[in-house]
């Protein structure tokens, strides 16, 4: 009975010691939306300047055809800043697969770690 709540003490010491405390959690947190705060600005600044540029030509166009190649270099522009936008959210989430798969890792190591240390002081009792 002793060594079961050794053992079962010695887990939640582990879980707890793995815990981030709530001002790190929130720190991260504040860092991850700074950090998609400002990518965001960065694309609507993207796109209001194709937008900007569409105005001017559209402005200066005296005729259909240039109407029309003022609209397809526009959506031509929109089409590329949206592959950009992909690209970056799909190297996102392998970044962040990495970063939980590394996470895990490190978690399974300690937990390992104590459990054999919860084994050597079952054995010694």
């Amino acid at each position: 009975m002793k060594k079961i709540i050794v053992m079962i003490l010695t887990l939640c010491f582990a879980l707890a010691a793995n815990a981030m405390t709530k001002e790190e959690r929130q720190a991260k947190q504040q860092e991850m939306f700074e950090k998609v705060k400002a990518r965001q600005l960065e694309m609507l600044n993207k796109k209001m300047a194709v937008f900007d540029q569409l105005r001017s030509c559209v402005e200066s166009a005296s005729n259909r055809k240039e109407h029309k190649a003022c609209n397809e270099s526009a959506k031509e522009k929109l089409k590329q800043l949206h592959e950009e936008r992909k690209a970056y959210r799909q190297k996102m989430r392998q970044e962040i697969d990495q970063m939980r798969l590394e996470q895990m890792k490190a978690r399974r190591m300690e937990m390992d770690k104590k459990m054999q240390e919860m084994e050597q002081r079952m054995n010694q009792h």
